[in-house]
């Protein structure tokens, strides 16, 4: 029995459709292998990079802790060093104050010294003015009054007269001052025995010892 020819023709699309269909799959299934491949690849890829970049930041981590911890080390070395040059501005402060005090001192040590030199020099002079009149006074009392005076010991001095008694001009009539640590006289002993306090407290008063000489002279003449 003859086929049908419309069927034969059926049959034959179908056959061709199948066909297609198989080379379809295959070629889906090879494109989907390929496409996992490259996915596979494209993970593994991505999770090597991952890996690295998770590297990288746990390195770019330590990196800035360990920055962080030198910051701080540098912090704490500035403040260190910040406090010194303070201490130091201080210190020099103080000192530049302190040398400026003790120039101040300097010169007003020196302003007393020349005070004092000139004062001394004027003093000096004074003295060894005074001196010469002594000196000569003396000589005008020994010559003609028979006045001596003598160191008897530390502090302590004689006054000698001698042209009082008529009778007998070489007899010595004497007496002992003791100058004390406060520069006011005392009368140890006189010979013979006179009375001079009021004498010995005018000298302590007026420092005049010429007019205590004369009182005590005249004391001494007044006993003939």
């Amino acid at each position: 029995m003859a086929a049908d020819p419309q069927l034969q023709r059926l049959i034959n699309r179908i056959g061709e459709a199948s066909q297609q269909f198989t080379a379809l799959a295959s070629k889906t299934e090879a494109s989907m292998t390929e496409l996992k491949a490259s996915h596979e690849q494209t993970m593994a890829q991505d999770k090597e990079n991952h890996k690295k970049l998770k590297t990288k930041l746990a390195s770019l981590q330590q990196q800035s802790e360990l920055s962080q911890e030198v910051t701080q080390q540098h912090q704490k070395q500035y403040d260190a060093l910040q406090a010194e040059i303070q201490r130091a501005e201080k210190a020099a402060k103080a000192f530049s104050a302190s040398f400026q005090d003790m120039e101040q001192q300097v010169v007003s040590l020196q302003e007393k010294k020349d005070a004092a030199t000139l004062e001394y020099a004027s003093e000096r002079e004074r003295v060894e003015a005074a001196n010469t009149r002594l000196c000569h006074g003396l000589g005008w009392y020994s010559a003609r009054l028979g006045f001596s005076i003598v160191p008897k010991q530390a502090n302590v001095i004689a006054l000698s007269f001698k042209y009082i008694d008529p009778k007998d001009q070489d007899k010595e009539y004497s007496l002992e001052l003791h100058l004390q640590e406060d520069d006011s006289y005392q009368l140890r002993k006189t010979t013979p025995q006179i009375e001079l306090q009021s004498a010995i407290e005018e000298l302590n008063t007026t420092n005049n010892l010429s007019k205590f000489v004369v009182t005590a002279r005249n004391t001494f003449k007044a006993l003939n």
